[in-house]
């Protein structure tokens, strides 16, 4: 019996889906994170990448940045599990409007706090956007900022080159990108940040 039941789907990205599912072992819902690939060479190299997310990830433990708690390959290939968030993408929020300036402030702080984590631990994240970031509203009226998706994140403590596809095209979310992402020039933690 698999210890994962999908429940249902939750998101989809450029590189794979996120999932609803139960936890057996544990009783409770987590998130399900798996690649989607169009032949059997890229499910292999997709499957170590994901499992490199896991590895990388799995150094952090940091509120501001989404928890591992498992990986492992299946018949459908490999999977990472999360803790699945309850909340909405900052995508979701500023699509509503403005953010007033304790609010911003504290975006600020929050996700300041999780990159400087995660650029300690040599991990450059290369893909921060809105939608890789979900707001979670506390009983008390605040919120809690967590920074998502590390499926492009490099680990290095020096300045180095961005990843292309088969293609020789950069990867990442082009509005978001930074200059030096599309240069193709090295790239290190001020990446993140602009």
């Amino acid at each position: 019996q698999n210890r994962y039941e999908v429940l249902g789907k939750i998101a989809d990205g450029g590189l794979g889906s996120v999932f609803k599912a139960y936890d057996r072992n544990l009783r409770r819902e987590v998130a399900l994170k798996r690649v989607r690939a169009e032949s059997p060479e890229q499910a292999e190299q997709q499957a170590e990448q994901l499992m490199e997310e896991a590895r990388n990830l799995s150094t952090l433990q940091h509120p501001h940045i989404v928890t591992i708690y498992d990986v492992g390959r299946d018949e459908e290939g490999a999977y990472i599990v999360m803790e699945l968030l309850k909340g909405e993408t900052l995508e979701d929020i500023i699509a509503r409007g403005a953010l007033n300036e304790y609010d911003f402030r504290e975006l600020v702080s929050q996700t300041l706090e999780g990159l400087v984590a995660a650029h300690s631990n040599g991990i450059i994240h290369l893909d921060i956007k809105p939608q890789n970031f979900m707001v979670i509203w506390l009983p008390s009226g605040k919120f809690q900022i967590k920074i998502l998706d590390f499926g492009l994140a490099k680990i290095s403590h020096q300045p180095t080159v961005q990843e292309t596809d088969d293609d020789g095209a950069v990867l990442g979310s082009i509005y978001f990108m930074a200059p030096e992402q599309f240069e193709r020039s090295p790239v290190d933690a001020r990446t993140d940040l602009y």
